[in-house]
Formats: structure tokens, C-alpha cells, sequence
């Protein structure tokens, strides 16, 4: 029945039971015993994405005497009766395990056509388990990140970071690649990773920017040939393993006075910071450049030195690279 609510339920002389509904108005009789015939139609089931149906797996009881039959359908959209599904197949006697003949589609459903000879006894279903597959879909790979992370055990160590899914939950492995920008051939760095970050020993590379690319393959957990992959490159990256170059040192008296004049060079980024110290390499003190913003390849600095006694007297320069690259020289002064 299509009624909404029952608002009324009296038993009549006979055993029966008559039920008054609304949304619609009706009135329902329920004799004692099963009715000859009877359906019971699933709700819609979601496999998600378009899938292909197997085997069901149909647990219940079947009395001598009685019929149970089951038929099913499918389709792609989830409101069955808007169209856009298959009709429902022939109905085919119930076994525990039974192959399901309906296209592979989206959604499916199920109905059980129960039947009986006698009021007593009826068919029945305690458990349905449908098998179902979907088509490989390929992994998908959110993002590439790159992240200078050496130390001083591992100097220019480049952390190579991703975040990657995989539709059918299929385990996946990851090869890494890196190539110089605006080159064709990518270098393989790693491969058959079961993590999602690789330590990159960015050292034993020469000095540039790069692309890194990932690739995550599902193979391992599909037959062969039906495997997906895909790939995501990263932004630009980097590489600078060479210190910068101190040069240009001149010695110029201005009393009272003594100015370090220097030039510090950067092959592959720009200067951060260029420090000093006098007759010592613990007490170091930050100069700025002649344009008073180490933000260029390419800085002019000038020590103005004073104070000090009268001698010979080292001063230790040190300058450093945005990536932590350092360099040092020994220039020597006399005070009169």
C-alpha cells in the first residue's frame, strides 16, 4: 500500500485485523496465516561509481511448499523510477549463491518474490550479500611539496613531500623523478616507495632550479596490465650546494678607523648575511651591505673596524647564502 500513516488498528470478530490509514484514506484488512503471494523490494543500493555485479549470497529458509524467486536491476541515476534504469530480469529460483544478470551501472537493486501453497509456512531471507567490483580507477595525487631540510649530517638534503588516494583503496607505490628545468629527461631518484615523503640527497646534485615529479602506481594490487598510474611536478625548486665567494678584499685606513671593504657573490641564489669577528670565531657581529638589504646574488660590504689596540689584528668574515651555505676568510689589519 502507498498509505503514510495507520491511525487506527481494531480486531474484528472473525480474528481478523483492519487497519484505517491515511495519506491515502484506506482500510486494510489482515487475515490470520501468509498471503499466496508476496514482494519484498530492497532500498537502492550505491556501489559509489559504476560497477559490475557478481554473486549473491542469499541466507534464509525455503519450506517445502513455498517459492521464493529473485529479479534485479540497475542504473545510474539514484531515483529508479526517473528513468535511466535497466528492467528487472527474469526472476530466477533462490540459491544460496546466485549470479546476478543486470547491467553494470552505478545502483542496483533487489526484489524477492515470496510464494506459498500453504497459509502455514513461508519463504524467507535472513541475509544477502552482494558482490560487486569496480573499474580500476587511477590514483590521484593531491600535492607535491618540496622542503630544504638538511642538517649537519646530511648538508643539502631536500625533503620531498606528497599527499596521494587511491579510489579503490588499492595499495599503492611511489617513484620520485627530478629534472632541470627546461630539460626533457627526468632522472629516477627513488622508486617502489611505500611512503609518501623521500629524503632527497640534493648534495650529489649540480647547482639550479629543478622540477620534481611523483608518480603512484596501484599494479601491485591489480591483475597485470590493468594497473593505474598518474603523476603530479612540483613548483620550482632550487638546488645550491656552493657557498658563496668572498672577494675583492681591500684594507683601507680611515682613522680612527679601519673599513673591510669586500665584494660576496652567490652563484645560484641570493646573499642572506654576512658576519664578522675579531681575534675570534665565537663572538660574531652582523654587518650590513652598502645598500643596508642582503636580498641580491651580488653584495658590497664595508667593515668599518675601531677601537681596537694597537697591532696586528685577524679579522673572521663569514658570509652565508639564503639556502645556509657558508663561506669564510681571514683578512689581517694592523692599528698603528
Amino acid at each position: 500500500t502507498d498509505a503514510a500513516q495507520v491511525n487506527g488498528i481494531i480486531r474484528g470478530k472473525s480474528g481478523e485485523i483492519f487497519l484505517a490509514t491515511s495519506n491515502s484514506g484506506k482500510i486494510l484488512s489482515m487475515t490470520a496465516g501468509y498471503a499466496a503471494e508476496g514482494t519484498y523490494e530492497s532500498a537502492i543500493l550505491d556501489a559509489g561509481s559504476a560497477a559490475s555485479f557478481g554473486t549473491m549470497q542469499l541466507r534464509g529458509q525455503l519450506p517445502e511448499g513455498t517459492v521464493l524467486d529473485v529479479v534485479t536491476r540497475s542504473g545510474n541515476s539514484s531515483d529508479a523510477e526517473k528513468g535511466g534504469w535497466s528492467e528487472w530480469s527474469k526472476p530466477v529460483p533462490a540459491r544460496e549463491y546466485m549470479g546476478i544478470k543486470t547491467p553494470a551501472a552505478r545502483y542496483m537493486q533487489y526484489k524477492l518474490i515470496l510464494k506459498t501453497s500453504d497459509p502455514a509456512k513461508s519463504p524467507g531471507a535472513d541475509e544477502i550479500v552482494i558482490a560487486y567490483a569496480k573499474p580500476n580507477a587511477a590514483p590521484r595525487i593531491a600535492a607535491v611539496t618540496v622542503i630544504a631540510a638538511g642538517d649537519a649530517a646530511n648538508p643539502g638534503q631536500q625533503t620531498i613531500a606528497w599527499e596521494a588516494t587511491d579510489p579503490n583503496e588499492d595499495t599503492l607505490k611511489y617513484s620520485v623523478w627530478a629534472r632541470p628545468v627546461g630539460e626533457p629527461a627526468w632522472v629516477e631518484l627513488a622508486k617502489d616507495l611505500t611512503t609518501t615523503t623521500f629524503a632527497w640527497p640534493a648534495k650529489q646534485a649540480v647547482d639550479g632550479r629543478y622540477e620534481v615529479k611523483v608518480v603512484a602506481s596501484d599494479a601491485q594490487d591489480n591483475q597485470p596490465g590493468d594497473g593505474q598510474s598518474a603523476s603530479r611536478v612540483s613548483g620550482r625548486v632550487t638546488i645550491d650546494n656552493t657557498p658563496p665567494v668572498i672577494g675583492d678584499i681591500a684594507v683601507n685606513p680611515a682613522p680612527p678607523a679601519i673599513n673591510v671593504i669586500m665584494r660576496v657573490v652567490d652563484r645560484a641564489g641570493t646573499i642572506a648575511a654576512m658576519d664578522y669577528s675579531i681575534d675570534s670565531t665565537a663572538d660574531w657581529q652582523r654587518g650590513l651591505p652598502d645598500d643596508t638589504m642582503a636580498d641580491s646574488p651580488e653584495e658590497r660590504y664595508t667593515i668599518a673596524i675601531k677601537g681596537l689596540a694597537a697591532g696586528r689584528h685577524t679579522v673572521t668574515v663569514r658570509a652565508t647564502d639564503h639556502h645556509g651555505n657558508a663561506s669564510f676568510e681571514n683578512v689581517s689589519v694592523t692599528v698603528p
